[in-house]
C-alpha cells in the first residue's frame, strides 16, 4: 500500500535463491527459498515533484517456491 491507501506495483523486484538439497529417509529434499528481497517502484518527474524510485519492504509469500517445487517433482 502507498500513503494514500492504495495498492502499489514494484516495476522491479530482485532477490536471491536459496536452494538445500538433502538425503532424508531414502528420498531427497529439496527447499527453496527466496531471500534478500528488494522491490522498487520509479517515479518520473513532474511539474511539482523531482523523480523518484520508491524502494519497498517486501516478503515472499511461498508461492513461488511452491510452484517450482511442483515442477521438479
Amino acid at each position: 500500500m502507498n500513503g494514500l491507501g492504495e495498492t502499489m506495483i514494484p516495476e522491479k523486484i530482485t532477490g536471491s535463491w536459496n536452494v538445500r538439497v538433502k538425503p532424508e529417509n531414502n528420498k531427497t529434499v529439496i527447499n527453496i527459498n527466496i531471500t534478500n528481497l528488494t522491490a522498487s517502484r520509479y517515479f518520473p518527474p513532474s511539474q511539482y515533484t523531482a523523480s523518484r524510485t520508491l524502494y519497498l519492504d517486501v516478503k515472499s509469500t511461498g508461492k513461488f517456491e511452491g510452484m517450482i517445487a511442483e515442477m521438479i517433482k
